[in-house]
């Protein structure tokens, strides 16, 4: 009860003992840990240098003041090896990463897509331009040094309805050394016979550019088809344009196993699915009742007849046949009445948009064909068929489209 305010209480001891203990405790400095205070003149140099330790030290092993600067001064010179324009070093080396993926980014879009689409353009543009262009006599237009316009391309063709006698057709198209005058026409022969169809004014200078010139096609609900298409491989035209320049982005091509003279029941025109919207990259826009009745021809010119043709569907088909709905669309001729009229329900079934038009083994058939997918397994097609003779543009509107 007696014990002095701040006594530990454990041993108190006498009055006297007791006193300067705790007299001592109570007179170490402020900060001291008090666990040996020593003397007083001993802990006070101790406290003292503590105190002198340069601001920043770790207070553990004081050494000299100079040690303890040097120390510091290391450690700052090595945190100045590791920064860069104020920052870390690996946040540098990671800008740096992505700065590079994004530029290689924006470089594979340019050369990807951005040039070979105004290479494109260009090229339909130029093709517009010889439209209707005339030659004057004797005057020629040197052909590209292209191989699949220099070389003379045979095509086999069998027709379901031959002009003369049912036995299979052997065309030629005939060209000619490169460059042509007005009275240069393509040669068909046929049977032993030499035909020589007549070139239709307007695509005599694109055919003296290219000699795989077949015909233009124009789908007059959308601007964008509006174009030149070529005759000849396949493989070729899917990645070069008319003028025969490489380019991803094609030019729309006959299939290769089509024949416009003499004329297969079913011509087939593809084109890429450009992202944009050049060649078949709006084809799909079709697919609506109100954009056809809008507008509903499509004009199909060969190099020896105009043709204005009108849908009879407009479908998304799968090309595996394990899949539902596969089918089987690249058909140019047909056997008999009751294979075209299967093919034709078909593409009803398939179709996307209801069209009542009616379709008989006399019609001829207009097949565009694009991608409509990133995986490749499926096609987007328009069929159409040709307006009859008895038919004007004006009759089929009222009949079907309005």
């Amino acid at each position: 009860m007696n014990y002095q305010q701040g006594s530990n209480n454990l041993n108190p001891g006498s009055g006297g003992p007791d006193r300067p203990r705790r007299t001592g405790r109570n007179e170490y400095p402020q900060g001291s840990s008090n666990l040996d205070p020593g003397s007083d003149a001993l802990g006070m140099p101790g406290r003292a240098g503590r105190n002198e330790y340069p601001q920043g030290s770790n207070n553990l092993d004081p050494g000299s003041n100079g040690q303890d600067r040097q120390r510091r001064a290391g450690r700052n010179a090595s945190a100045a090896k590791k920064t860069l324009f104020g920052m870390d070093i690996w946040k540098v080396a990671l800008i740096g990463a992505l700065g590079v993926v994004l530029i290689w980014a924006v470089v594979s879009i340019i050369s990807r897509w951005v040039v070979p689409n105004a290479r494109e353009k260009q090229a339909l543009d130029d093709t517009r331009a010889l439209v209707g262009a005339t030659l004057a006599p004797g005057e020629t237009v040197p052909a590209p040094a292209v191989e699949a316009t220099i070389a003379p391309t045979a095509i086999a063709v069998v027709t379901s309805e031959p002009l003369e006698t049912a036995e299979p057709v052997q065309a030629a198209y005939v060209t000619s050394p490169p460059g042509i005058s007005p009275n240069v026409t393509a040669r068909v022969t046929y049977n032993g016979l030499t035909y020589s169809p007549e070139l239709l004014d307007d695509y005599v200078a694109l055919y003296a550019v290219n000699r795989d010139m077949g015909g233009w096609i124009r789908v007059r609900a959308i601007k964008n088809i509006d174009f030149a298409y070529v005759r000849g491989r396949n493989d070729y035209y899917i990645t070069h344009d008319f003028y025969g320049n490489e380019n991803v982005n094609g030019t729309a091509f006959l299939d290769e196993t089509c024949t416009d003279w003499p004329r297969d029941k079913n011509l087939l025109i593809y084109a890429h699915n450009l992202r944009s919207g050049e060649m078949f990259g709006e084809l799909n826009r079709i697919a609506s009742m109100k954009v056809i009745r809008a507008n509903p021809f499509v004009d199909c010119d060969s190099l020896y007849e105009k043709g204005v043709y009108i849908p009879v569907a407009v479908l998304i088909c799968a090309v595996d046949a394990a899949e539902e709905d596969y089918f089987d669309f690249n058909v140019s001729s047909f056997r008999s009445p009751e294979v075209f009229d299967a093919y034709i329900a078909r593409c009803r079934e398939l179709s996307q948009v209801a069209l009542d038009v009616d379709v008989d083994y006399s019609d001829e058939l207009l097949t565009l064909v694009t991608c409509c997918d990133d995986t490749g397994t499926r096609r987007f097609l328009m069929v159409c068929r040709r307006l009859r003779a008895d038919e004007t543009e004006e009759s089929v509107l009222a009949k079907y489209f309005r």
